[in-house]
C-alpha cells in the first residue's frame, strides 16, 4: 500500500505545463508533458509489488518517447523499479505496451531516464507506471494542492485506484509525421511477425507483435499441446504492440522453468509462431 507524509506549505497554483499550440502557431517537434508546479509536499512511499502511474495526453499523435523524468524526495532506501507504459482505459492503466526496464541510479531530485534507445512510438493517451522490484523503498514527489489533473493511479495485484495527489512524474516526447504507426517505422507492416523476450529475473515474457491487420489472437502453449495463456486482440485495424506475460496459467499458477510456445491465431489459421524459454 502507499503512505504519504505531508509537509504543508504556503498554497500555489497548479500549472499544466502541456505546450499547446494557438491559432496560427504550429506545435514543436519535442514538447515535456508535465501536469504539476514542480514543489512536492508530499512523499508516497511504495512497497514492494505495488505499482503507481501518471496518464500523459500527448497535443497530436503519433509521438515517439523519448525520456521518463521523476521526483526523488528521499535515496535512503534505494532508488531501483521497473518502468513500464501501458495503454489507457478510462482513464486507468491497462494493457502493457513496452517494457518492463529495469531503472537504477537515481538521486535526489529531479531524474531523467533516456528512453530513446528503445524507440517506444505511441498513438493514444499512455501511462508511465512505476513497479517496485522489491529492492527498493522509492520515495516519490508528489503534490496535494487544488487542482488536482486526476491523472494519478495507484496499484497492485489486485487493480488500480485513482490517487488524491498529482506525482511528479514527467514524459518528454517527439512529435511524429502522421502516418508512423506503433513499433513498425515508416511503413505500415506486410507479415505477421512475433518474438518473445524472457525476463531472467522473474519468470516473466514480452512478446512483441507486428501484425498487418487485426482479428488475430496471442495463444501460449506448453511444448505438448496445452493450453496456458490467450490474449484475443480488439479494434478496427491492425496493430503492433507489445502483450507482457507474468507467467502464471489459466488458473494464476506459476508456470515452471523450461520451453514453450507461442502462436498468432486467427480463425484457425496459425499466422506466425515462436519458441521461448521461462527463467526462474
Amino acid at each position: 500500500m502507499a503512505r504519504s507524509r505531508s509537509r504543508k506549505g504556503l498554497a500555489v497554483l497548479c500549472l499544466v505545463l502541456v505546450p499547446i499550440a494557438g491559432r496560427g502557431q504550429s506545435l514543436p517537434d519535442t514538447l515535456e508533458l508535465a501536469y504539476d508546479d514542480g514543489e512536492p509536499v508530499d512523499t508516497l512511499y511504495l512497497g514492494d509489488a505495488s505499482l503507481f502511474a501518471m496518464r500523459f495526453s500527448p497535443p497530436a499523435f503519433p509521438v515517439r518517447l523519448l525520456a521518463a523524468k521523476y521526483f526523488l524526495r528521499d535515496t535512503s532506501h534505494g532508488t531501483s523499479f521497473r518502468l513500464s507504459v501501458h495503454e489507457d482505459n478510462s482513464g486507468e492503466p491497462a494493457n502493457v505496451l513496452y517494457g518492463p526496464v529495469a531503472v537504477t541510479g537515481g538521486v535526489l531530485g529531479w531524474n531523467e531516464l533516456d528512453l530513446r534507445p528503445y524507440n517506444w512510438i505511441l498513438e493514444r493517451d499512455f501511462h508511465l507506471v512505476f513497479g517496485l522490484d522489491g529492492k527498493s523503498i522509492l520515495e516519490l514527489g508528489a503534490e496535494d494542492r487544488a487542482p488536482l489533473s486526476g491523472r494519478a493511479s495507484l496499484g497492485d495485484c489486485c487493480g488500480w485506484w485513482r490517487a488524491s495527489v498529482d506525482l511528479l512524474i514527467r514524459a518528454k516526447i517527439e512529435l511524429l509525421p502522421a502516418g508512423l504507426r506503433s513499433g513498425c517505422g515508416a511503413e505500415p507492416p506486410t507479415e505477421f511477425r512475433i518474438s518473445a523476450f524472457p525476463n531472467p529475473s522473474n519468470g516473466c515474457i514480452s512478446f512483441r507483435i507486428i501484425s498487418p491487420e487485426a482479428g488475430w489472437a496471442l495463444v501460449v502453449y506448453t511444448v505438448d499441446g496445452r493450453l496456458l495463456r490467450r490474449w484475443d486482440q480488439t479494434g478496427a485495424e491492425g496493430l503492433s504492440r507489445v502483450v507482457f506475460w507474468d507467467g502464471t496459467d489459466l488458473r494464476g499458477r506459476e508456470v515452471a522453468s523450461g520451453t514453450y510456445l507461442a502462436r498468432l491465431v486467427s480463425h484457425g489459421r496459425v499466422l506466425a509462431s515462436c519458441k521461448f524459454v521461462v527463467l526462474r
